[in-house]
């Protein structure tokens, strides 16, 4: 593709700056790294491979540091740890920036401010308009491993390894970042000023437009100050205040911070936080729920504010034990012109069912969300593929069917199929889907268990 072609698509009226954004993002991969250093996970194969990988990299790379990584890489023995204050080891800032800028992880499109739906620290959901479905997909459930691993690291070891395996295949997968292509991107529609751009293909003009709902945060002041918060005060007493430590900060567009509250604040009085800050609504039987550990990311930008806490419980599914990672997640506007009903709230999880012997991996995950539909709470989620190498009906199985009538016909699910399911907390009952080619081609309803 041209240059020409790129001016006459996205830069109608003089030129839109263009920046590398990342598919997984960039202060979850430093957050992710420096847990698994941490908790002393095995990481040194990945850095070799990283270390092979970077010379066919197609930008300028300098022989020097490629000598220095290739150094880094013979001496690399999984127990380096960084003392603050100290030189980093020769070699060191090479791989922390092949790391973080790895191509298989990167695309070319308009900078963040012109983008109408630019996910800024969250996973690009909208990527697959670029890199293709497949590639997102495999990329969505290695950023689900990561953040699997952060939230809980002595229960979800195995889910950390496999990010790191996975993530490894990222390094290799590419040598340089999907680059900008007319045909990936379409105009905001309606036409906005500045004009924005989105993923995807261009539609006919709306008349109007769509009207954003009422006290959603929808936009976003570009530059300002975006101080760090420090510590968060959730609930009454000293047990309530989480320490925060910058993860991620760039002056004027946003500033990330995490910090790990263990099992010292109850559930209950984290949703109760929620609900009074953000109007958030969270059924009664998870809030009691025992609580494993939580962890806490606080993203400041200019003119808003995000608050997401995870939190590692176990709980009962239909008869089933699962290990169940719960992702609160509450938007602000900020400032003082902010207008008090400008929240969002959502509430997200991941359910790990224990998989059955001789399967590739411990946990069959689902995720999705919860949400109260007509006085219902549902849990509507999919089957997150980890490679466990089971087919549709064994994972069927692990959802609690006992018998031969729950599970559908063996001729008509697919190998491994696509799985989704609506779990109801008043019936305690799942609802089971399996899905090919986006259709819904066989239905298992499995009754709770004594």
């Amino acid at each position: 593709m041209g240059e020409a072609d790129i001016h006459l698509v996205l830069t109608p009226h003089g030129g839109v700056k263009l920046a590398r954004h990342h598919v997984i993002p960039g202060s979850r991969l430093k957050l992710f790294w420096n847990t698994i250093v941490e908790k002393g996970r095995p990481t040194a194969p990945f850095v070799r491979n990283l270390a092979a990988t970077a010379a066919h990299y197609a930008h300028n790379v300098l022989p020097a540091d490629m000598a220095q990584l290739a150094q880094l890489a013979q001496v690399y023995d999984d127990t380096y740890r960084h003392v603050a204050g100290q030189p980093l080891p020769p070699g060191w800032g090479v791989f922390s920036q092949f790391f973080f800028w790895c191509p298989g992880n990167l695309f070319i499109g308009p900078e963040g401010a012109r983008r109408l739906r630019d996910p800024r620290d969250d996973f690009e959901e909208e990527s697959g308009g670029v890199t293709g479905e497949i590639r997102r997909r495999y990329r969505q459930t290695t950023f689900n491993q990561m953040m699997r691993f952060i939230t809980d690291p002595p229960v979800y070891q195995a889910e950390g390894d496999n990010a790191v395996q996975r993530y490894g295949n990222i390094v290799i997968d590419r040598t340089a970042p999907w680059p900008l292509r007319a045909q990936d991107w379409a105009p905001a529609n309606p036409p906005r000023n500045p004009q924005k751009w989105e993923i995807g293909p261009q539609r006919p003009p709306v008349a109007g437009g769509a009207q954003p709902a009422v006290g959603r945060v929808t936009s976003m002041t570009v530059g300002g100050d975006v101080p760090p918060l420090r510590r968060l005060m959730v609930g009454e007493g000293r047990h309530a205040v989480i320490e925060l430590a910058v993860v991620d900060t760039e002056p004027g567009w946003l500033c990330v911070e995490h910090g790990e509250a263990g099992t010292r604040i109850p559930l209950a009085e984290v949703v109760a936080w929620y609900r009074e800050r953000f109007g958030a609504a969270v059924p009664d039987t998870l809030s009691q729920a025992p609580m494993r550990n939580l962890v806490v990311d606080v993203e400041s930008y200019p003119g808003r504010q995000v608050v997401v806490s995870r939190a590692s419980v176990t709980f009962d599914l239909a008869g089933t034990s699962v290990g169940l990672l719960l992702t609160l997640q509450g938007e602000q506007a900020t400032g003082d012109d902010a207008p008090m009903s400008a929240t969002d709230f959502v509430l997200r999880a991941d359910a790990a069912f224990p998989a059955t012997q001789g399967a590739h991996a411990p946990r069959v995950w689902f995720t999705g969300t919860i949400r109260d539909r007509q006085g219902h709470w549902l849990f509507e989620a999919s089957w997150d593929d980890t490679g466990e190498g089971l087919d549709a009906r064994a994972i069927i199985r692990l959802l609690g069917a006992a018998a031969e009538h729950e599970l559908p016909p063996a001729g008509l699910v697919p190998d491994p199929g696509g799985l989704t399911f609506v779990y109801d907390f008043t019936q305690q009952m799942f609802d089971v889907s399996v899905v090919a080619g986006g259709d819904r081609v066989a239905r298992a309803t499995i009754p709770p268990r004594a």
